[in-house]
């Protein structure tokens, strides 16, 4: 959550959405290769411990892009939405 909010609070400051789209494009290219390795473990051991544990770092990323991809929609709205709804705690990732 540090993470997102420090992407957040830098759009806030400096209202680059290209920051942010930045940042999921890295993510995003991070999540393929981790499906990617998911994928081969259960090809040659199934679905195990080995898969197990390869999903619990799947299903984290995932959150961490969604999060990230909510910030970047309401950027593209506008960086007064961005402002109101982290005053309001209403991002996802304001929430946990």
């Amino acid at each position: 959550m540090k993470y997102i909010e420090k992407i957040c609070l830098q759009f806030i400051q400096n209202q680059d959405k290209d920051d942010i789209h930045a940042e999921v494009v890295k993510l995003s290219t991070l999540q393929k290769r981790i499906y990617r390795c998911q994928n081969e473990i259960l090809n040659l051991a199934g679905l195990g411990p080995e898969w197990n544990a390869v999903d619990v770092i799947v299903t984290k990323l995932c959150r961490v892009v969604r999060w990230l991809e909510e910030v970047f929609c309401q950027a593209i709205v506008g960086h007064s939405e961005v402002c109101r709804m982290y005053d309001e705690a209403q991002f996802e990732y304001q929430q946990k």
